[in-house]
Formats: C-alpha cells, sequence, structure tokens
C-alpha cells in the first residue's frame, strides 16, 4: 500500500521524483567521497615507505662515494639536489595526508585548539622551513590567546612559509605580522588577519590570479623546485574554516599574502 501511494506521488508531482533522485544521487557521491578519502589517505601513508627507503639508500650510498675517497663537487652537488628532491617529496605527501586527515577528523571533533599566536608562528617556521633565520616575526606579542581550528591555519601557514623562503628573495627578511578585528566581547569570534610579506622576484600581475591553481608555478630566476601547489593547499586549508585567502604582488618587488581566518578570543 505504501509502496502504491510513493508511486502515486511520484507521478503527481514530477518535481518531487526529481528531488528525490537527486537526494539518492548526493548519497552516493558522498559514500563515494567518503571511500575516495580514505583511499587517497591510504595511499599517501603508503607512499611514505619506499620514500623513506630511497632516502636511507641515498644516505648510505652518499657515505660509501666518501669513504672510497671522497667524491667530486659534481657528485656532490648530484646527492644534494637528489636529497633535497626528496625532502620536498616528502613535505608534499606529508601534507596531503595530514590534510586528508584532517578533513575526516575535524567535522567530528572540531579540532578547536588554543593558542598564543606568536609561539604558533615560530614552531611553524621551524618545522616547514629550512631557514627559519630568513623570518622576521613581527607579530605582537600582546595578541591575548585565541581558539581557533590551529591544524588548517598551520598547514596554510607552513605552505606560504615554505613559498615565502623559497621565492622571496635573500636580500631582505620574511616579514610576519598579525592583527585581530575590531573589539568585540570575550568569547565571541572575530578574525584573526595574517600577513607574509616578502621583498624577492613578485609575480606579474597576469598570473596573479593563477597562482592558486594547482601545478601552476610562476618560474623563480633562482631555478627554485616545486611542484606548483604550496598555494592550492593553503586556499584549501584557509577556505575548510571559512577563512580567506589575498595576493598582493608586484614583478621585481614581492609578495604580500593575507590570511583571515574566524577565532575566538579567550583573554585580555
Amino acid at each position: 500500500m505504501a509502496v502504491i501511494e510513493k508511486e502515486e506521488r511520484l507521478q503527481s508531482s514530477p518535481s518531487a521524483a526529481v528531488e528525490d533522485k537527486l537526494t539518492a544521487l548526493q548519497k552516493e557521491i558522498d559514500n563515494y567521497k567518503d571511500v575516495f578519502d580514505s583511499a587517497l589517505l591510504v595511499i599517501s601513508n603508503e607512499f611514505i615507505k619506499p620514500l623513506t627507503s630511497i632516502k636511507g639508500y641515498m644516505g648510505l650510498l652518499e657515505r660509501n662515494f666518501r669513504e672510497m675517497g671522497g667524491m667530486a663537487e659534481k657528485e656532490m652537488r648530484h646527492f644534494r639536489k637528489t636529497g633535497e628532491g626528496t625532502n620536498e617529496l616528502e613535505v608534499l605527501i606529508r601534507t596531503c595526508a595530514r590534510m586528508l586527515r584532517v578533513k575526516k577528523t575535524e567535522q567530528v571533533v572540531g579540532e578547536m585548539k588554543k593558542i598564543r599566536l606568536s609561539g604558533f608562528v615560530d614552531e611553524i617556521q621551524e618545522k616547514y622551513c629550512k631557514h627559519p633565520e630568513r623570518f622576521v616575526n613581527e607579530i605582537d606579542k600582546s595578541i591575548p590567546e585565541i581558539r581557533l581550528q590551529s591544524k588548517y591555519l598551520e598547514i596554510a601557514l607552513g605552505n606560504l612559509f615554505s613559498n615565502a623562503e623559497k621565492f622571496g628573495g635573500k636580500s631582505k627578511p620574511v616579514r610576519v605580522t598579525a592583527a585581530l578585528s575590531e573589539d568585540k566581547a570575550i568569547g565571541e569570534e572575530r578574525f584573526l588577519i595574517i600577513s607574509i610579506c616578502d621583498y624577492g622576484m613578485g609575480i606579474p600581475e597576469d598570473m596573479t590570479k593563477k597562482v592558486f591553481l594547482p601545478f601552476f608555478r610562476v618560474e623563480p630566476s633562482d631555478g627554485g623546485s616545486g611542484l606548483g601547489l604550496g598555494l592550492t593547499m593553503a586556499e584549501d586549508a584557509i577556505l575548510f574554516i571559512n577563512g580567506k585567502i589575498e595576493l598582493q604582488s608586484m614583478a621585481g618587488r614581492g609578495t604580500t599574502v593575507i590570511v583571515s581566518v574566524p577565532a575566538i578570543i579567550l583573554d585580555t
């Protein structure tokens, strides 16, 4: 009887039938997406294993060459470049896995964390950058303790700092500043605004809208390497927490990236 009533309803209301089909399709898509994300997470973790072996064997080869009488500058340069490439690939894989893991868990537990921003930024620079001394942390230490989805912000800032380190030039340090949006009562949501300013090669105006696309790269004059995913990952991470990311740049003068994310102020 219930089946007959449902069929009569669908026949009498085409829009209801379409709506039911769309709902069923959306559920199916969501199911496949969960499976796909889980598979990507497993694959990302599995990629780390052979990469670790490669790094280990490269270390053994380099040591053996040195014990056999040393290496010429050319061979040393090859080992150095190989090491840099494997390290970069490892960071990329771990970042992808981290983003997938956070995306799956944060929807359930929130992953809200209390941080002191200045120290938080120092930790990220130490973790993601080869030369954290090239950065100047100008974040006011009087900014109060805040609560936010810190894992996403870490992923975004890690990629932005790494990008600034590669392409920000060496004549001046990269400046990092921050501020909170207009005053509100303690416990209310505000926006945390972080600026990363470098004085490097900059980006031509016609390319500024393309740099967030996957695999797009502005060729660096210093021969720097990369797959062109850093800014894409940064943007994705910020969008996950309802923030926004802006880029201001001028060729030959440098680049400033401005990140705004929701945050809750905890004290004054």
